[in-house]
């Protein structure tokens, strides 16, 4: 009878713990139905990334340019990359796919705490856990500073949000610190004709053109290439430019070419 004591003290503690597993899991699944609806009892959506890790396998305005893009800088990186940061990273979309696809480890950042919380919980269901993390960090002319490095950055659909908020000084020495925190590659977006307005942008005879010419300025010793397009997406408020593709540029260190 007293041999049988401790078995039954370790089976209460395993169940004890699976229950409360089970709990804390029913919990976060609340909680993420509870950010991805409007009035929690509607159908779950995202509007700008996939999450197939949390049964969201599409994304009802961008999610056909967020998996393209990723197909792009996935084909365009060389193997052998191990880190990569998303500075704006929303819910994890590219850091979830870098780390299962390719290995490595990644950094998250985003200042929406809503979106770091739900690319936690996909850490958490695709056991993820130890191969990327998430910040909630709002990326300033000072914090930009203490971006991590990494040998890919990608910084997509950002920038532009810099110009408007700081201008297009401001926005071009916080691209330069993002560069200088990127070891080997820099995956470049910008918003073009379609928010030139919104964003006062200073597109001068199309945007592509300007862009090109705008990071072989700032940055003569990297090696610069449109690896391909994408779609932007169905923001109702772009009218007419509806269905208007981004570039999305590469640049890669001229000493690893």
């Amino acid at each position: 009878m007293m041999e049988q004591l401790p078995r039954a003290k370790s089976y209460l503690r395993r169940e004890r713990e699976l229950w409360r597993e089970r709990s804390l899991g029913f919990l976060a699944a609340v909680r993420i139905r509870f950010l991805t609806t409007q009035h929690f009892f509607d159908r779950p959506s995202f509007d700008y990334q996939p999450l197939p890790w949390l049964g969201f396998k599409s994304a009802a305005v961008r999610g056909v340019g967020t998996e393209h893009r990723w197909q792009l800088i996935n084909t365009s990186l060389p193997q052998g990359v191990s880190s990569l940061k998303d500075v704006g990273c929303c819910v994890g979309f590219f850091c979830h796919k870098f780390v299962e696809e390719r290995g490595g480890y990644s950094i998250g950042i985003d200042h929406n705490e809503n979106f770091i919380e739900i690319a936690n919980r996909v850490r958490y269901v695709a056991a993820l856990e130890s191969a990327e993390s998430f910040v909630s960090m709002k990326v300033t002319p000072t914090s930009v500073r203490l971006l991590p490095h990494t040998q890919v950055t990608l910084l997509l659909s950002i920038w532009h949000h810099w110009v408007r908020d700081f201008g297009l000084a401001q926005a071009s020495s916080m691209l330069e610190s993002v560069w200088n925190s990127s070891t080997e590659f820099l995956f470049f977006e910008s918003g073009e004709e379609e928010v030139a307005d919104e964003f006062n942008l200073p597109f001068v005879d199309g945007a592509r053109e300007w862009i090109t010419s705008y990071l072989t300025k700032l940055f003569p010793e990297a090696e610069i290439s449109v690896v391909g397009e994408s779609n932007v997406g169905q923001y109702g408020h772009y009218g007419e430019a509806i269905g208007a593709k981004r570039g999305l540029f590469m640049l890669r260190r001229t000493s690893l070419a």
